[in-house]
């Protein structure tokens, strides 16, 4: 049995997906792998230069953009390893950062899950540790309250943390937790998903923690381009679907009614100030389609409260994925 089990999901992200493989074969030696690619249904060259390249990658074809969640639970169920790690196609490991994860996990049996610093492509350390969202907090940042939002937002990177979740670009998974917690909630399509899963481990009695003496590169959301005004969509869908399901119907529905009223108001404002100058059109527009994005995804659950619901940016079931043969090459490292 190797030690982990790379689940690197990857839609359109062609050139991106062969660096970030091409990175990790580079720069992880100290650990044993298999590396499984769950193509989401792309329309690039993706999974041909995956496997032209790499032929020891171990390729699911969706045949469908399933999200997230479904493809990493497939290539943690198919997988067989000590340890699962989520990966973004947009993130690009450093030396000795897997190897420092897997030694961690394995002095401490009681942790579920590990992250570790990430910097952007200037080195600065991006926000990795967060808090679950709670209802009243929620409603308040939905009518304005930014306040209310900051909180788990400004700490310091190079201080070891235990946080309700880290973010799942790069987090490494304890196999036997995931046997014990089950794997991620497929109601979440692409956000929230890592949230919900780490929640769920620490009210079975056990911890996740984040490392800032490992770090990667990630390249702030370059592995959804295209899509990113639905992605704000996405990412209040999916805290009101965490809030439905930990704190019930009706905290989840005040949320959704005040993030309705606060997003609504916002659009009007936004669409009714005069713009002085070119550069504010753009960031008008932009502005005004993540409002729209997340005026829908509120209505959508809203359609439904009691759940479940399916996201927006999937609303239908696709094809069963499809393993593709290895050209040849080891299966593991």
């Amino acid at each position: 049995m190797v030690d982990v089990a790379v689940a690197l999901v990857s839609y359109n992200t062609a050139e991106m997906t062969a660096q970030c493989v091409r990175t990790f074969h580079e720069r992880v030696r100290g650990v044993s792998y298999e590396l499984w690619l769950m193509d989401n249904g792309s329309t690039d060259d993706t999974v041909q230069r995956i496997r032209a390249e790499f032929p020891d990658v171990r390729i699911v074809r969706m045949g469908w953009n399933a999200g997230h969640t479904v493809a990493t639970n497939l290539a943690a169920a198919r997988s067989e390893s000590r340890y699962v790690l989520w990966l973004n196609s947009d993130v690009f490991v450093s030396e000795g950062s897997v190897e420092r994860l897997v030694e961690f996990m394995d002095a401490h049996p009681d942790m579920a899950a590990c992250g570790c610093k990430q910097v952007d492509e200037a080195g600065e350390p991006m926000w990795v540790c967060g808090t679950v969202p709670r209802p009243i907090r929620r409603i308040l940042v939905n009518l304005g309250v930014r306040s209310a939002e900051l909180r788990g937002t400004r700490l310091d990177p190079d201080q070891y943390r235990e946080p309700d979740y880290v973010v799942g670009a790069f987090v490494l998974v304890r196999r036997r937790a995931l046997e014990d917690v089950g794997l991620m909630d497929e109601e979440y399509f692409l956000q929230s998903n890592e949230m919900d899963w780490q929640y769920r481990a620490w009210q079975k009695g056990w911890r996740v923690c984040y490392l800032p003496d490992a770090s990667v590169v990630h390249l702030r959301g370059a592995s959804s381009t295209g899509i990113r005004p639905a992605l704000a969509g996405e990412l209040e869908r999916g805290r009101y679907v965490f809030i439905r399901k930990h704190h019930g119907v009706l905290p989840a529905v005040l949320v959704g009614v005040s993030g309705l009223v606060g997003y609504a108001l916002r659009y009007v404002l936004v669409g009714a100030l005069p713009v002085p100058a070119t550069g504010w059109r753009q960031r008008r527009r932009e502005k005004l389609a993540r409002y729209a994005a997340i005026l829908r995804a509120y209505a959508h659950e809203l359609r439904c409260p009691a759940g479940p619901t399916r996201s927006l940016l999937c609303p239908d079931p696709g094809p069963i994925p499809e393993e593709l043969p290895q050209c040849g090459g080891a299966a593991s490292r």
